[in-house]
């Protein structure tokens, strides 16, 4: 008797807010189990040819450095969002690289065999990733500002450790900048930085 092969599984929870999810590679579509929908048991199915684009990103938190995003966006304007670290408690993820990097390079393959005129993106959205740059320089000005207007004299141990913070910061910050310019790939040149 031959043995059935189960399709390609990914499973995943973003945040103590949803269920796990359970991302499948079907023969037809991309079929997701529980995560944001609205339960555990249900089951809600994406045909190939109906996701119009795909975003790779490198998408660090506070908590999750290790985090990559693969976002989906379906014709009917829906978006599907897959994260690449389990939520398996507060402040505490598990990175599930091993699995989502086979599963999203399988999936944007499936997408492009049934939708040549699929969009493959890497990075941020251009106008999200310059408004967060022209943000940040916006308060890098002021604290400079701030420094120069009151000194560096009146800060208290506690002022002194969050500046110690945003300096430690900044490695993460050029990481996070390099990984997410904004650009497009074909399913064949995936680029590395937005996979882990």
């Amino acid at each position: 008797m031959d043995d059935v092969i189960a399709p390609p599984t990914y499973i995943a929870r973003a945040n103590a807010l949803e269920y796990e999810a359970i991302w499948r590679l079907g023969p037809d579509g991309l079929e997701l189990q529980g995560g944001p929908t609205a339960g555990p048991d249900v089951v809600l199915r994406f045909p190939y040819r109906d996701i119009v684009g795909v975003r790779l990103s490198y998408a660090p938190s506070r908590v999750d450095s290790a985090r990559y995003r693969c976002d989906l966006r379906m014709r009917s304007g829906q978006q599907l969002a897959m994260l690449s670290t389990h939520y398996a408690g507060i402040a505490d993820f598990e990175d599930r690289a091993a699995t989502y990097a086979p599963f999203v390079r399988a999936l944007i393959a499936r997408v492009a065999a049934t939708n040549p005129s699929a969009r493959f993106r890497s990075g941020k959205n251009p106008v999200t990733y310059w408004l967060e740059h022209l943000f940040l320089l916006a308060m890098v000005v002021l604290l400079v500002f701030v420094l120069s207007v009151t000194g560096f004299a009146p800060l208290s141990e506690s002022s002194w450790a969050k500046l110690g913070i945003v300096l430690g910061s900044i490695p993460l910050l050029l990481v996070y900048t390099r990984k997410n310019w904004p650009s497009r790939f074909t399913p064949d040149t995936i680029p590395k930085d937005v996979l882990p």
